[in-house]
């Protein structure tokens, strides 16, 4: 397990340096990148047996390092991954290139020689200048500035994706050692009649919580090109910053994203029906109304549908009947509206934090939305102050508790400026000085909310209204004096009532 997060720290930590404030970092990211391309062009023109004339490529990664205040052993480390893989593409020129020639120093090589050094010395050289480029240039930088010279949008895309699959690849897999290591604990490492299985179980897992991350990208204007070409209007944002404390003063800068009356149906369900992909039903003939404001409790046992429903309601799903978000119908022409005014907060918090730190996962939906970088500055920080985690600013979720995941898994939604929130089972992983934290918080938030939650204690203090599921259905719903304390409708719920 601590192999295994250490090298998800070591994953980290070239884009947490990013964050340095130095003359380097302070450089254009186009400038950064076309330089980069230069040098690594001008390295693969150089003659393939001139070595010695590579002397003069070693003065760039040199003198960067040195002003980006970056380590050289951390460079270098990590270039020497690429070696095995250089080592076996080069070996056929030791074996098919062998014309003698005569150094400078009278030492006699074969022309095989040189070409297998000058290949993995050219190497070297190009992996240490896209490690620089990382390490000196935010990632959302890179990817803003690939788009504008017209790289195309899927490549960018899957660079993306490519990022974030190796560390869920890795979080995954230290998971699994650690559950290996339990019941095997002569073996450090899985016995080679286990790799097939422990193989196949880590792509499996990694590919189910990778999709689960890709649907936090899409709840947060990922991907939505029209979003990123239409011009910001919200320059006024600066202006939303206040001094935020606990007081109805946090309240009142994010009370803008509940429109309308107050009695009006801000979320409304009608006769929803969703499918498993084997025929079974998950949610059967639903039908819900929330008013603007209103936080509704949404209860059942396992399996009842309550998370389906969630992520029917955020348009990652499809059924039959009609789902409303403030009056717009959720369909495939208003699903990214839908998104914005729509934010749910998934059960486990790892899944909606996927950047290197706390500040650009909550940046991640404001710049999809395509804010200029000022506004979205701005409505960071105003959520960091709101939730009171302004301490969590430049961390990584590796670093945090579980409730501090949680309060930023939320700062990523609120963000968005939602109307609508949903949280599926939010006091999951929390300990109760945390799980305290989380009610105050949601008790000050003015927005419209719909959470699925085993925790009844939990709603009592929440929610005013309660809607318990079974089989797909509303089994039942009214106050939470009326519901969650009647013993016999709680039990053929499938729940236990509030003693």
């Amino acid at each position: 397990m601590a192999d295994m997060r250490s090298k998800l720290n070591e994953l980290y930590s070239l884009e947490q340096l990013s964050n340095k404030n130095t003359i380097i970092h302070k450089i254009h990211p186009m400038i950064k990148i076309i330089v980069t391309i230069v040098y690594i062009v001008c390295l693969l023109m150089k003659n393939r047996y001139d070595l010695f004339g590579l002397a003069v490529f070693l003065f760039y990664p040199i003198i960067v390092m040195a002003l980006a205040e970056i380590p050289y052993k951390m460079i270098f480390k990590r270039t020497l991954v690429t070696l095995p893989f250089v080592f076996f593409a080069g070996i056929g020129s030791l074996i098919f290139d062998r014309e003698e020639v005569i150094l400078a120093s009278g030492v006699v090589v074969t022309t095989g020689v040189l070409a297998f050094f000058v290949l993995h010395v050219r190497t070297i050289l190009s992996v240490s200048a896209v490690l620089l480029l990382v390490s000196t240039t935010k990632f959302s930088d890179l990817t803003e500035q690939l788009g504008r010279m017209h790289v195309p949008t899927f490549m960018i895309h899957l660079m993306e994706m490519i990022y974030r699959y190796i560390t869920v690849l890795v979080e995954e897999a230290s998971v699994m050692m650690t559950a290996y290591r339990l019941r095997n604990p002569k073996y450090k490492y899985p016995h080679i009649k286990h790799m097939g299985t422990f193989v196949g179980h880590l792509f499996l897992r990694s590919m189910d919580r990778a999709e689960r991350i890709y649907c936090a990208m899409k709840c947060r204007a990922y991907g939505k090109d029209v979003m990123k070409n239409t011009k910001s209007t919200e320059n006024t944002e600066s202006t939303e910053i206040t001094e935020i404390t606990e007081s109805t003063e946090s309240v009142e800068s994010i009370e803008s994203t509940e429109s309308g009356d107050s009695m009006k149906d801000m979320l409304k369900i009608e006769n929803l029906t969703v499918k498993y992909p084997d025929g079974k039903l998950a949610v059967d003939n639903f039908s819900l109304s929330v008013e603007s404001g209103k936080k509704v409790a949404l209860v059942g046992a396992n399996g009842a549908g309550k998370s389906t429903l969630m992520l029917a309601i955020e348009g990652l799903l499809e059924g039959e009947g009609s789902i409303f978000v403030d009056g717009m119908v959720l369909n495939k022409e208003n699903l990214a509206d839908i998104r914005q005014r729509v934010g749910m907060v998934f059960q486990n918090p790892d899944d909606q934090l996927f950047m290197a730190n706390i500040y650009d996962d909550i940046a991640f939906g404001p710049r999809n939305m395509g804010l200029d970088e000022e506004s979205v500055r701005y409505r960071v920080e105003d959520r960091l102050k709101l939730l009171g985690i302004s301490n969590l600013r430049d961390k990584t979720a590796l670093k945090m508790s579980g409730g501090e995941k949680r309060m930023a898994a939320m700062a990523t939604v609120l963000a968005m400026k939602p109307s609508v929130m949903l949280l599926d089972e939010p006091t999951a992983f929390l300990d109760p000085k945390a799980r305290r934290t989380l009610i105050n918080v949601l008790n000050t938030l003015p927005h419209t909310m719909l959470i699925a939650t085993h925790d009844l204690a939990f709603a009592k203090e929440v929610c005013e209204h309660v809607v318990v599921m079974k089989e797909g259905r509303v089994f039942a719903e009214g106050s939470c004096v009326d519901i969650l304390y009647d013993e016999k409708l709680m039990d053929e719920g499938g729940l236990e009532s509030i003693r």
